[in-house]
């Protein structure tokens, strides 16, 4: 395109039509909270070189069945699409890692606190804290 000015010169135009960059990171972190209703779940993530540090945020999901099938607590992988104005996820996969903070529902144990529940109210039992030299 060019444009007159003054009547006898000419000036090419060097607008150009600015379209969004995309990027697209493939990311790893654990559930923390799921709200399918508002499109968006809330993960811990791990650091995506070059754009942010690792850090717990919430992120849209433009598809809720993505979600489907996740609780706090699981570990997924996701692609993570930001453009200039807009960023959401998609592609989530729970990862099989097993959890260790259940208790297994079959087989021979037998589970035995170290110490009973207390109540509000109840005074501390005697416990002594040891620090990373050995020291009490």
């Amino acid at each position: 395109m060019q444009k007159k000015i003054s009547g006898t010169a000419t000036l090419a135009s060097s607008v150009a039509p600015t379209q969004p960059t995309q990027q697209v990171f493939q990311v790893k972190g654990a559930v923390m909270e799921l709200h399918p209703e508002e499109k968006t779940v809330r993960i811990k993530h791990e650091e995506i070189p070059g754009y942010m540090k690792a850090m717990t945020m919430s992120f849209d999901v433009r598809d809720t069945n993505e979600l489907a099938g996740l609780e706090a607590g699981d570990t997924v992988t996701f692609r993570m699409t930001v453009t200039h104005t807009d960023g959401w996820i998609d592609q989530v996969k729970r990862l099989n890692v097993s959890r260790t903070n259940t208790l297994p529902t079959t087989g021979q144990f037998r589970f035995v606190r170290d110490v009973e529940p207390l109540n509000i109210g109840d005074p501390l039992p005697e416990y002594h804290f040891t620090n990373h030299l050995a020291n009490r």
